[in-house]
């Protein structure tokens, strides 16, 4: 290893080794290192020492759900050359919620996975935190423990405050002129994280509105009360509770699309009767 590979701890003296670098987040940089015990876990660097400090102490206040990753310091150190303060948090080796769009995935199976997310979201906002940057990336499916994890907390903040972080396509506040500062947001991202999975594709308010993703809901052939919960999501009209009792119902009932018989028939009945009222309307006039 380069010297410049080597972490050590202002503070508490501990060291990591860089394995690889994984990305570049909001505000820094993201590794994964290993301890001298071998043991892996991930390394969060910034110049930001506000909103470090403030992810490792919100990050500690809810280390009692699993579906969080803990953290276990914050510290100062020389990472890459550079002095940086940096957060330790537990590897999770897992995919996002991202590679999914490249799969097939059931609906119930969606729906599930919303109501996971949506539990998380409404416990961290029960203690008065949003979770503003929900997104496919920042949700990994954790194979090894068959669990859901949310990761990257540097978007959330106390309800009221200003939003630091977020992903337009997932945030109320890019797709509608009098967005909700409350948990509506939230059932609004979450409905975005279906509607994304569902169709394969993330829009973006900047090529798409609102009426757009409304039109493909009512016109696709999902069962009638999951495209009234889409919808309702979509506009605003859920709190993150009865939003996920919805969803819960939905998954109790079991009926996820429309009888595609059932519809071919009733759509050959209607343009068969208009058919017939024409030619009667013709004959009728030209007498």
């Amino acid at each position: 290893m380069e010297k410049n590979d080597i972490i050590k701890g202002k503070w508490n003296k501990n060291i990591y080794w860089i394995e690889n670098f994984i990305e570049k987040g909001g505000i820094g940089y993201i590794y994964k290192v290993v301890d001298d015990k071998e043991r892996v876990f991930v390394l969060k660097a910034s110049k930001d020492l506000m909103s470090l400090t403030k992810e490792y102490k919100i990050l500690k206040e809810f280390s009692y759900l699993s579906a969080i990753p803990r953290v276990y310091e914050l510290d100062d150190g020389y990472i890459q050359g550079e002095e940086n303060h940096f957060i330790i948090m537990e590897y999770i080796k897992g995919e996002s919620l991202k590679k999914y769009l490249l799969r097939t995935i059931s609906i119930k199976d969606i729906l599930s996975v919303a109501i996971i997310i949506g539990e998380i979201l409404k416990e961290i906002y029960s203690k008065g935190y949003i979770y503003w940057d929900v997104k496919l990336e920042n949700i990994l499916i954790d194979k090894k423990n068959m669990m859901i994890k949310i990761i990257d907390f540097g978007g959330v903040s106390k309800i009221g405050q200003s939003i630091k972080e977020y992903t337009p396509t997932y945030n109320m506040h890019c797709w509608r002129d009098r967005p909700h500062y409350d948990d509506k947001s939230l059932t609004f991202s979450i409905n975005m994280i279906i509607i994304s999975l569902l169709y394969k594709k993330e829009y973006n308010p900047l090529t798409n509105s609102i009426e757009d993703i409304l039109y493909r809901i009512k016109d696709s052939n999902l069962a009638s009360n999951i495209k009234k919960v889409l919808i309702n999501g979509m506009i605003g009209n859920y709190d993150i509770r009865e939003y996920t009792g919805r969803l819960k119902d939905i998954i109790r009932e079991g009926k996820f699309e429309e009888n595609k018989h059932c519809r071919n028939w009733i759509d050959t009945f209607f343009w068969g009767s208009i058919g017939i009222f024409l030619i009667f309307i013709f004959f009728t006039f030209n007498k």
